[in-house]
């Protein structure tokens, strides 16, 4: 479950949480070799869903691009190791991470208690303010509080911490 929405988005990458039967998870994660692997394999494999500019997108050329393309590309030069983007569905990146199909997500991820639970997290490197977009007939000013949208139709991305805020209230 996402937070209350107060308007600020926290943004970080996450990986995934290595759990064991220790309630802390401090045994696991002492026998956690993931980065041994990536520095052997000299390869970081990233999911990303490139679809939410300008965080990730696919440019003129068609290639990955954005501020966390940018971001994760600094940070593999950083390590020493090469980064294998991969564009999945937004609500397929836990699961990517979890099964192994990526070592690492980034993708404008907003840090939850919920994939708290299930992913470790960057330092949070990016804070916006959500917004809405409407068409010009729609007539935003007359949108004062959550309760003039009970006869709305939203639009929003599955998985997405936005995706409750009209719910919540």
């Amino acid at each position: 479950m996402c937070p209350a929405h107060t308007g600020a988005d926290p943004h970080a990458s996450a990986s995934h949480r290595h759990t064991g039967s220790d309630p802390a998870g401090a045994h696991a994660a002492s026998q956690d070799d993931s980065w041994q692997k990536v520095k052997e394999a000299g390869v970081l494999r990233v999911g990303t869903s490139a679809d939410y500019p300008p965080f990730e997108y696919y440019n003129d050329q068609f290639k990955l691009d954005g501020f966390d393309v940018a971001l994760i590309d600094a940070i593999g030069e950083k390590l020493g190791v090469k980064v294998d983007l991969n564009d999945f569905a937004f609500d397929g990146l836990p699961t990517a991470v979890a099964i192994g199909q990526a070592d690492v997500a980034i993708a404008a991820l907003s840090v939850t208690p919920d994939r708290q639970a299930i992913a470790d997290f960057s330092n949070v490197y990016y804070v916006g303010d959500d917004a809405v977009l409407s068409r010009p007939e729609a007539d935003p000013e007359k949108i004062k509080d959550a309760a003039a949208l009970a006869n709305v139709r939203l639009g929003v991305q599955t998985l997405s911490c936005t995706r409750l805020t009209p719910r919540r209230n």
